[in-house]
């Protein structure tokens, strides 16, 4: 039967797509609860701004959390209601427009990432957590990899 030969598959998926939803629910509550500002969609967007230590396009800011172009764009007109976020024109393209994390972000980031920590920690111990996150990698590379092929 090809459909039990496949279902590790099925089952992989539904697992991490239930799985992340949960956490994502859970985690905007405890953000809300301690008195964030952000969301956890919202927590991975100031994330991968300071990361960068620069600002980012909103294509490359969505690819980089797994955004649409349209969430992107709503977490970042929410970040920035809050003056979290600013965003700029290129001067070489007028049409691009890049995301930078202001002062204010960097405060709400590192009052968002205790809570998160906490949460995750509730859940996972360090070594589990890094077992995680190196199992995903490969995983997370080729998605990236077949998404950016299909541009």
């Amino acid at each position: 039967m090809a459909g039990r030969r496949d279902s590790a598959y099925v089952d992989a998926w539904l697992a991490l797509a239930t799985t992340e939803t949960l956490v994502r629910r859970t985690l905007d509550r405890k953000l809300a609860e301690a008195g964030s500002a952000v969301t956890a969609v919202e927590f991975a967007v100031l994330c991968a701004l300071d990361e960068t230590g620069q600002g980012l396009t909103m294509a490359v800011l969505g690819r980089h959390v797994g955004l649409s172009a349209a969430g992107c764009g709503r977490a970042v007109r929410r970040l920035e209601s809050h003056s979290f976020v600013r965003q700029d024109r290129t001067s070489s393209d007028r049409r691009l427009v890049r995301v930078a994390l202001r002062a204010d972000g960097r405060v709400a980031l590192n009052r968002a990432r205790r809570v998160v920590i906490a949460y995750v920690a509730t859940l996972l111990d360090q070594p589990a957590a890094a077992t995680l996150v190196a199992a995903l990698q490969p995983l997370r590379l080729a998605v990236e990899g077949s998404a950016r092929a299909t541009e």
